[in-house]
């Protein structure tokens, strides 16, 4: 018996055409994707900290034999600073020996100072982005482009909560200069790249890794590479510093990319990427990278940046005037893991206890409620929750749906100021302050301080703001103001924000009255004339 088997052929001139087409779109893509490499990588540099001064990097090549190495500190001798000529170093497995005494040793010298990370322009006039990690406080920053061309950067501002720091380019560094002369700055025009909007990403969009210091010191060029998004939430491992100070636990959740925020992606990132460029395919500056270690439960190869979504980009605007980015606070402690009703089934996380005269306290959470949503985000762990709160800004109005026996309530709450310590933010603008005092959000105190106000009933409920700093010898000091002093009125007039203390003392007579939501420690009274 035969069997028949019917066998469709495609004909040559359809399989011909379609692998026609395919080429074809690999070729654009290809195309695209060189374009997009070479409009980018101009706008990513180098990014070098040195505790000298940076201008002997310049004045080194005054001196006979001078070098300036890869943005070193370098002697005019060619030698480290340290080092005399005719004083060469040996090692044997490390270890530093005297020259000539034990025969056959291997000479080396001194490695140039190597760069700390890489950065992003994002304006023509020098406003550099980069990672927390990158920049050091009481460092020189100087700044390499591809092109070999060194710049002196001052440190505008620097943020570990959100990870991220700001530098601004302040003059080019040449040959033969050596310090201010008092002549105006020269114009700065750098290639900069526009900030897009992270929170637009997919997983399995396309995107481009800019980086690798290293290369653009050496080659004069970044490394390049592109991949898709894998993840748009992952987390930093606790033990990660990517920005701000240990905690007590000898853990790092100070930012909030802790919290699980991070850009994943399978685009492989140069050497040493912090601080380098995630870019879509239109162009845009989507995510700072970053050398997190591999996260538990993630692929080994995978790269993560910081996305620049709204709360980062509000972050980077603020940094840009040299001032600290400002992140919310609900006012609540919460159970550390979920919690579901085994009767309506709903999950969310338990409220523990609601500050009195803090945000929630003031739009009617209890403790016991079960919070569901925060603008519309569905809170399914403390995480989800501090994340959610912490990207939005103090006073911003937040929708909140939570469950109390059984039952579903709205509510809007104005968010409070959620405090961090001073280890965590560098700013380079001088801050406001009025008669020797300073002042912000009422909520903006250490978390113990809180505690103690709270209870005290120091916050009042209708709104005020706390005395954050107080100038010694000032009239406000021998008026007996501290610091931790609330301030509900001015001339009368309810105050509820620092911008509006601030507007109040700027209108107010000569003569200001302050009043305070509890007694000061002295008899003076709490009035204030020029």
């Amino acid at each position: 018996m035969l069997l028949g088997v019917v066998v469709s052929v495609c004909p040559l001139s359809a399989w011909a055409q379609t692998v026609g087409e395919g080429a074809a779109a690999a070729l654009a893509l290809e195309s695209s994707l060189v374009d997009l490499i070479e409009r980018s990588e101009r706008s990513v540099v180098s990014i070098t900290r040195h505790t000298e001064s940076p201008e002997l990097v310049a004045g080194a090549a005054q001196q006979p034999g001078g070098v300036a190495i890869g943005g070193g500190v370098v002697r005019g001798n060619g030698l480290p600073f340290g080092q005399q000529a005719g004083q060469p170093r040996f090692f044997i497995q490390g270890q530093p020996l005297i020259a000539g005494r034990l025969g056959n040793l291997q000479m080396v010298t001194d490695a140039a100072t190597p760069p700390s990370g890489a950065g992003v322009v994002i304006d023509p006039s020098g406003i550099v982005l980069t990672q927390f990690a990158v920049v050091g406080l009481d460092d020189h920053h100087v700044v390499t482009t591809p092109d070999g061309v060194r710049y002196l950067a001052d440190l505008r501002a620097a943020d570990g909560r959100s990870g991220l720091a700001v530098l601004a380019i302040r003059k080019r560094l040449e040959a033969g200069q050596a310090g201010d002369d008092g002549a105006a700055p020269e114009a700065i025009d750098l290639p900069a790249l526009p900030i897009g909007k992270a929170e637009d990403l997919r997983k399995g969009r396309l995107v481009v890794s800019i980086g690798n210091p290293y290369a653009i010191e050496s080659d004069g060029q970044p490394t390049a590479s592109w991949g898709s998004i894998t993840n748009t939430a992952a987390r930093v491992p606790q033990n990660e510093p990517l920005g701000g100070e240990v905690e007590s636990d000898g853990q790092f959740r100070t930012t909030l990319h802790h919290f699980g925020s991070l850009i994943q992606t399978d685009a492989r990132l140069g050497w040493n990427a912090s601080g380098g460029a995630l870019v879509n395919l239109a162009g845009e500056l989507v995510g700072i990278t970053t050398t997190a270690s591999t996260i538990a439960g993630h692929e080994q190869p995978a790269g993560y940046a910081i996305p620049l979504n709204a709360a980062m980009r509000r972050a980077v605007e603020t940094m840009r005037d040299g001032m600290a980015p400002e992140y919310g606070l609900l006012g609540v402690s919460f159970d550390r893991v979920a919690s579901r009703n085994a009767k309506t089934g709903r999950m969310g996380i338990g409220v523990r206890d609601s500050y009195r005269g803090a945000p929630a306290q003031v739009a009617g959470l209890l403790p016991g409620d079960l919070l569901l949503e925060v603008n519309g985000k569905s809170i399914k762990s403390p995480d989800a929750l501090q994340l959610a709160v912490g990207s939005l800004p103090p006073g911003a109005a937040t929708d909140i749906v939570y469950e109390r026996q059984g039952q579903l309530h709205n509510t809007s709450v104005v968010l409070g100021k959620a405090y961090l310590d001073g280890g965590d933010q560098i700013i380079s603008a001088e801050m406001p302050s009025w008669r020797g005092i300073r002042v912000d959000y009422p909520t903006a105190v250490p978390p113990e301080v809180l505690r103690v106000k709270t209870a005290e009933g120091a916050i009042d409920p209708e709104g005020c703001v706390v005395v954050s700093e107080v100038e010694e010898g000032s009239v406000s000091w021998e008026s007996g103001v501290r610091p931790y002093a609330f301030i509900s009125h001015v001339g009368g007039k309810r105050v509820r924000s620092p911008e509006e203390f601030f507007d109040a003392v700027r209108d107010a007579s000569a003569n200001v009255n302050l009043k305070f939501t509890r007694p000061l420690n002295t008899k003076a009274p709490a009035s204030f004339a020029e």
